[in-house]
């Protein structure tokens, strides 16, 4: 099975390679024996979205790594931080979490976290995927060694309880109105629930999710969804989640975005303030925008820029020391309260520092003036190297002469789904936008899926 995982575990459409019941099964064997021979010992945590396929894939999943000798504890549903939190905190062996994140409801996955709450190494990923290759016969458990099954109750009412207390408890958000969309995934309860808890007047969207409605014209895909609602209600702000509720988009007063770049500029200047910023460094990836590092310059900030992916930006962040990382699209990792994206943890840090502030979240978030940008992704039936798709490469290298020096030109194969994602950042928007769209058409030219 050659790049099972991707840049955020095992995905694909449910039922089909390779998220069927018997390869997830067979997953579920290699990652128990797994935790075995690295000494890993005790209960794994299984949580999932809402989606209609999640029960079918965590029952594979239990069966294979209960067959493999690891007790399991079933969380039900549950954000993909909340398993994050409850697997650090409980003192598990590991934790994993049945989603597809921002995918549509077709779609499913399988993502693992240590006892510390991060995810797993690329080396971590490596040894299970070479167990999978072997054989497990004769090499599983018998008898009394076969893992039990349990449900553990009560872990969503304490990651909310978690989220309070982070955001400095019950009142941090009185005389606030907050515009959530739950995207009809994990969040649909416990985003609402904390925020109202917190004092806030909350108008939530989208929290009925029934299977098939997850992510479905709504979520952090959508953003004109909240952004409508925020501008119905003058001076609301609004949030809006994916499926698992890993990472988040705000909005504010003036229904304008706040995307992650915009989030960590406010999370930086905050701590730079408060002499809370390690090393005044800044873990950001290559498709941040250039307006994050002008505007933290003046601050002293350095803006480290890690490969896409949370993990990768988890890792530069350990390697710095750093205190705050993040992407664009709002995979935000705050290290003092975990080493991995929660987007209400995300969320509830930035409306504290505008209601400690008295500022309104439009002010905050001017701080970073972002460059004009386009956003691309083209379906591809294959991923060759981009280097020998000569038509791709050559409209690669004039996009780079015509955005120079300021501008940047990102183009890569997506590690969760089969498409190329193509990003332009330059001074002019039409300009972005153009070049955007032949390099696209190239890669349709070269690879394009029919």
């Amino acid at each position: 099975m050659p790049e099972l995982f991707g840049t955020d575990g095992v995905r694909g459409v449910a039922n089909r390679s390779p998220m069927t019941p018997h390869e997830v099964l067979r997953l579920g064997q290699a990652a128990g024996r797994w935790l075995g021979s690295t000494g890993r010992t005790g209960p794994v945590l299984i949580g999932r979205d809402t989606r209609l396929s999640g029960p079918m894939i965590e029952a594979a999943l239990v069966s294979g790594l209960t067959s493999a000798g690891v007790p399991v504890m079933l969380g039900g549903v549950l954000p993909t931080p909340a398993v994050s939190f409850a697997t650090r905190h409980m003192g598990l062996a590991a934790g994993a979490v049945v989603s597809a994140s921002h995918n549509p409801y077709e779609d499913n996955g399988v993502k693992f976290f240590l006892a510390n709450g991060g995810k797993l190494s690329e080396a971590d990923e490596d040894a299970i995927e070479a167990l999978l290759a072997e054989e497990p016969a004769g090499l599983l458990a018998a008898g009394d060694a076969v893992g039990t099954v349990s449900v553990s109750r009560g872990l969503l009412q304490a990651y909310i309880a978690h989220a309070v207390a982070t955001a400095a408890g019950p009142g941090a958000l009185s005389g606030w109105t907050v515009v959530c969309d739950c995207a009809n995934g994990a969040a649909s309860r416990s985003t609402p629930a904390a925020l109202r808890r917190l004092g806030a007047k909350v108008f939530a969207l989208h929290t009925r999710p029934d299977g098939t409605n997850i992510n479905r014209g709504c979520g952090s895909l959508h953003f004109e969804v909240v952004r409508r609602a925020v501008l119905a209600r003058p001076g609301a702000v609004g949030i809006s989640h994916d499926g698992d509720a890993d990472r988040v988009l705000m909005c504010d007063e003036a229904g304008e975005l706040v995307d992650g770049d915009r989030m960590m500029g406010v999370l930086a200047r905050d701590m730079v303030g408060r002499s809370a910023l390690p090393g005044g460094v800044l873990v950001a990836t290559i498709l941040s925008n250039a307006g994050l590092e002008e505007a933290l310059e003046p601050l002293g900030v350095r803006v480290a820029r890690a490969q896409v992916g949370d993990r990768k930006v988890a890792d530069e962040m350990a390697r710095l020391g750093a205190a705050v990382g993040g992407e664009p699209s709002g995979h935000i990792i705050l290290a003092q309260n975990g080493p991995t994206g929660d987007g209400l943890l995300t969320a509830l840090a930035v409306l504290g520092i505008a209601a400690r502030t008295r500022t309104t979240l439009h002010e905050l978030a001017s701080l970073v003036r972002l460059y004009p940008q386009h956003s691309g992704a083209v379906r591809i039936a294959r991923k060759p190297p981009l280097e020998q798709l000569e038509p791709v490469s050559a409209a690669i290298r004039h996009a780079r002469e015509q955005v120079a020096p300021r501008g940047r030109v990102v183009v890569r194969y997506s590690g969760t789904e089969p498409v190329a994602r193509v990003l332009v950042e330059g001074p002019e928007a039409e300009l972005v936008r153009s070049l955007g769209q032949q390099i696209e058409n190239a890669l349709r030219g070269a690879i394009g899926a029919e």
